[in-house]
């Protein structure tokens, strides 16, 4: 089961740059998803669904989708939230929540070249009476120069 509480864009590009500045990269994010699965260190915690709650952040330059209003121009949220709802619910094999962070997180970085980077925080909200566990995780895209050098 997955549930949405926030989806927004952020547009964090500054419109006026004197020449030796570098514009900041424009992020697209989803926050707190609501996934099921069974994942933990423990057999306790694997012996039933509990709820994750996902957030995504990617680094992509969607100038040319707010010049061209087309989807196509930029990056479609929903296939971020896909990715992370599949590999939840799917890999129940995997035990650490550090593992899904990086899995989701790489997934996203092949699936589009025009992501610059992406960081990904799971929290397992069921764990403790007080206080939420999770992880952040930050990956980024490989870029031509290095797939070059390591092949």
């Amino acid at each position: 089961m997955i549930g949405i509480d926030t989806v927004r864009l952020s547009f964090c590009n500054s419109v006026s740059l004197s020449s030796n500045e570098k514009p900041s990269m424009d992020k697209i994010f989803i926050e707190n998803l609501h996934i099921s699965g069974r994942h933990g260190a423990l057999d306790h915690e694997r012996s039933y669904e509990q709820k994750f709650l996902v957030d995504i952040s990617v680094d992509f330059d969607t100038q040319l989708g707010a010049k061209s209003d087309k989807l196509v121009d930029t990056l479609d949220y929903a296939r971020l939230r896909d990715i992370a709802r599949d590999t939840i619910e799917s890999q129940s094999s995997v035990y650490l929540i550090e593992k899904l962070a990086d899995t989701i997180a790489r997934k996203i970085l092949t699936k589009d070249a025009r992501i610059e980077s992406v960081t990904i925080t799971i929290r397992k909200p069921s764990i403790f009476p007080t206080g939420v566990p999770g992880v952040t995780i930050a990956r980024t895209q490989k870029k031509k120069e290095q797939m070059k050098k390591n092949v």
